[in-house]
């Protein structure tokens, strides 16, 4: 009796490897409310299939900082940055929001009282720059301005929220470089980039210092998209670079 001949049965198809370096994994120093917003985004990242090469050449971010961003290393990552990458891997960008906010002490007082008091202590050594020496003093006067205004005590502020007329939020570090001090009287007072009846009800316009040594204005258009604008410290006015492009939010 002859046994019926059977194939062999093939092996088993390899899953499909993501191409590039590994994502390495989340440092061990990262605190849990970091941990709330990071670790969402890092699965929807790995379930995407994107490459980091990919994502950057989306969201116009270096690998090595969207690596960062995603392994919890380096600086506590800006909201726009994080608003971008969520934007791209198509995750609610709200409740995404608050989660990012938990992790931080911020301050929140009027630009104009601030300023004022600012220019009254140092306006002089702004405008012609400051040694090490004045800059530390500059940052401990700020640190206690932002520590009187908080609800309850804190050893540390992390962020600077001042409330402008137009109702837009300048996000700065207690650290703050003092080129960005001296040009925000004049920044305050022009008009805003967008005004209220442009934005879309119920969304954040924020200024923030760039890394690059400008500030930066982002907010969401009425019809959806994030928009940014730079301040023109010439000019004195807002001017919208022509190399970003509005991003769509849900």
């Amino acid at each position: 009796m002859t046994t019926p001949f059977e194939p062999p049965v093939p092996p088993a198809s390899p899953a499909p490897v993501r191409p590039g370096r590994k994502l390495g994994p989340i440092a061990e120093n990262v605190g849990s409310a970091h941990r709330a917003w990071l670790e969402p985004m890092r699965e929807t990242y790995l379930r995407s299939g994107l490459t980091l090469s990919e994502l950057s050449l989306r969201v116009l971010l270096a690998k090595s900082k969207i690596s960062e961003l995603l392994r919890g290393t380096g600086l506590y990552p800006r909201w726009e940055i994080v608003l971008s990458l969520s934007a791209e891997l198509e995750m609610p960008g709200w409740p995404l929001y608050r989660l990012w906010r938990i992790v931080l002490v911020v301050a929140t007082m009027t630009a104009t009282p601030f300023l004022q008091a600012i220019s009254t202590y140092f306006g002089n050594a702004l405008a012609k720059g400051m040694g090490s020496g004045t800059r530390e003093i500059m940052h401990r006067f700020i640190h206690r301005q932002a520590r009187a205004s908080l609800d309850g005590p804190a050893n540390v502020v992390d962020l600077i929220h001042l409330r402008t007329e137009d109702g837009w939020l300048v996000e700065m570090k207690v650290t703050v470089e003092p080129e960005a001090l001296a040009q925000l009287p004049e920044l305050c007072a022009a008009d805003a980039p967008l005004s209220e009846s442009d934005r879309r009800p119920g969304t954040t316009a924020t200024i923030r210092w760039d890394h690059d040594g400008y500030w930066i204005a982002a907010t969401v258009r009425e019809d959806g998209y994030r928009v940014a604008f730079t301040w023109d410290p010439q000019a004195k006015q807002w001017r919208e670079p022509t190399y970003r492009r509005p991003i769509p939010v849900a």
